[in-house]
C-alpha cells in the first residue's frame, strides 16, 4: 500500500494488496469494472492458468465486449481448463481465441488491451495471467493511457492474432490433444519446483549462517518477530494479522540479511504448519502453530527460532508415535 498527494492509501496492485506492482496505476482503479464497462478486450498471454483467470472472468462474461484471447502452449504451463471456458466464450458470445503455435520463438507476452466509449488502456508487463501474475509473484507491469502508444499495441495484437502462420483458432479437439501431455509435464514441474524450493532454502541458510555469527543481529529485530508471533497466538485480536508487513513495517529499517532471514523463518514456519498463507497474500497463525507458540514461545531466541519448525516436526513425530503405542496396546 502507498499514499498518495493527499495521504490517502492505495495499492499498486489490481487486485488487492499484493507484489504484483502495476507502475503508473490510477488510485482507486478497478480492473474488473472497466472490464465490465468494456466494448472491447485483447489478450496475449504466455500462460494462463485459471487462478488468474477466474479473477476477470466473471466481468467478461458481464460485458458487451468483443474478446480477443491469445495464450501460448510453451512448457505446457496453460491450464486447459481455461482453454474450455474459453471455447465456451466463443459459443456464448462470440469470442476469437486463438493459440500461438510459432516454431521460431517463445511465445512470452503479457498484454491487456481493453477499450470502452470513454477510455482506453492497456497493462503491459511481466505478469501472466495468474493469481501469481495479477497479485501474488514479484511482478512489474505499466499501466498505459497514452494514445499513441495504445495504437502502437493495438496494431501488434492485431497483426499477431491474425497471422494464420503463427496462431490458430482453438478448437475442443485441440484441447483434446494437448490436455495429456499438459498432465504429464504437470508432475514433472512438481519435482523441478521442489528442487527449486531446496537450492532457495540452503541459499538463504548460508546467508543466516552468516547474519546470526555476526555481532550486529539488532535486538530491535528479534523482539518485534517475538512480539508479531506472540500476538498472532490472539485469534481473535490478530485473525487477519500479516507477519510481513508488521515486521517489516512500522518505520523500522532493517539490512537485506535480516529481511531474508524473515522471508527463510516465514518459509519454514509455513512448511512446519504453524502458519499459513491466506488468499490475500497475508501469514496467518494456523492451530497448531497457535497451540505450540503458546507453549513454548518465551524460550525462543533469535538463534533459536529458525530451528523452531524442525522442533515442531519432531514433536508431531513423537506424538504420532506415542499413538502408534497407544493403538498397539489396545491390540
Amino acid at each position: 500500500m502507498e499514499k498518495n498527494a493527499n495521504g490517502n492509501t492505495f495499492s499498486r496492485c489490481l487486485f488487492g494488496a499484493g507484489t504484483a506492482v502495476v507502475i503508473g496505476l490510477p488510485p482507486a482503479f478497478d480492473l474488473s469494472a472497466s472490464i465490465g464497462d468494456s466494448l472491447q478486450v485483447r489478450l496475449a498471454t504466455a500462460f494462463a492458468h485459471w487462478s488468474g483467470w477466474e479473477m476477470i472472468a466473471r466481468s467478461v462474461r458481464n460485458s458487451r465486449a468483443a474478446l480477443r484471447l491469445l495464450t501460448g502452449l510453451d512448457f505446457c504451463q496453460t491450464e486447459p481448463e481455461v482453454l474450455k471456458d474459453w471455447l465456451k466464450l466463443g459459443e456464448e458470445k462470440g469470442a476469437l481465441a486463438r493459440l500461438y503455435i510459432g516454431q521460431a520463438a517463445t511465445f512470452h507476452p503479457k498484454v491487456l488491451i481493453v477499450s470502452s466509449h470513454t477510455k482506453r488502456f492497456a497493462i503491459v508487463g511481466s505478469g501472466n495471467l495468474s493469481a501469481g501474475g495479477f497479485r501474488d509473484n514479484v511482478e512489474c507491469s505499466v499501466f498505459i493511457d497514452h494514445e499513441a502508444i495504445l495504437d502502437e499495441l493495438e496494431a501488434w495484437f492485431d497483426g499477431i492474432f491474425a497471422d494464420e502462420s503463427a496462431t490458430h483458432s482453438l478448437t475442443g479437439r485441440g484441447i483434446e490433444e494437448y490436455e495429456p501431455k499438459f498432465q504429464k509435464m504437470r508432475k514433472r514441474l512438481a519435482s523441478i519446483r521442489a528442487a527449486q524450493r531446496e537450492i532457495q532454502s540452503k541459499l538463504a541458510e548460508a546467508q543466516i549462517g552468516e547474519a546470526t555469527t555476526s555481532a550486529t543481529a539488532p535486538k530491535a529485530f528479534e523482539q518485534m518477530l517475538l512480539t508479531v508471533l506472540r500476538s498472532l497466538g490472539d485469534r481473535a485480536a490478530h485473525a487477519s494479522a500479516d507477519i510481513r508487513s508488521r515486521v517489516l513495517g512500522d518505520g523500522i529499517q532493517y539490512s537485506t540479511r535480516d529481511k531474508n532471514w524473515l522471508a527463510h523463518c516465514l518459509v519454514k514456519l509455513q512448511e512446519a504448519l504453524v502458519i499459513r498463507k491466506s488468499q490475500k497474500g497475508d501469514y496467518l497463525i494456523t492451530a497448531r502453530g497457535r497451540r505450540l507458540l503458546e507453549q513454548e514461545l518465551p524460550s525462543i531466541t533469535l538463534q533459536t527460532l529458525k530451528r523452531y519448525p524442525e522442533y515442531i516436526q519432531a514433536q508431531s513425530d513423537r506424538g504420532k508415535n506415542a499413538a502408534k503405542t497407544r493403538a498397539l496396546r489396545r491390540l
